[in-house]
């Protein structure tokens, strides 16, 4: 299997993770009231919005090279762990806010393909050496 979509699939978590940070950097409380959910502090909204724009960063630089910044793939399949783990346990003792849900199911699919694309750029390393 070629390592040619990697670059693809993280450009698309760049736009994916920074089009979410922006929201939530920019503009949180309209994001909340748009999903007709309780106002948190925005601090508490703001903060993990702009760590999600210092992983688009993250996603886009690893975009230039997959094959050579593999390890950015790691960082990204464990933001996907991160919060899918904690959305769904949450969710499981019903104290989630639904917005949240959608997204962490998306979030699977993302790490889905981190994992594939660790395994692919892995196999492209050694077989060039």
């Amino acid at each position: 299997m070629s390592a040619k979509w990697v670059k693809v699939y993280l450009i698309i978590c760049a736009i994916y993770d920074g089009v979410i940070g922006l929201a939530l950097s920019l503009f949180p409380i309209a994001v909340f009231r748009w999903f007709n959910e309780d106002i948190p502090h925005p601090g508490f909204v703001r903060f993990p919005g702009l760590l999600l724009l210092i992983f688009a960063a993250m996603f886009l630089r690893g975009a230039a090279d997959p094959v050579g910044r593999r390890d950015i793939i790691v960082y990204g399949a464990a933001l996907k762990i991160a919060f899918c783990s904690v959305v769904f346990w949450y969710n499981f003792r019903h104290n989630v806010p639904a917005m949240w849900v959608p997204l962490a199911y998306v979030d699977l699919v993302f790490l889905f393909l981190f994992i594939l694309a660790w395994k692919v750029t892995g196999t492209r390393t050694q077989s060039a050496a």
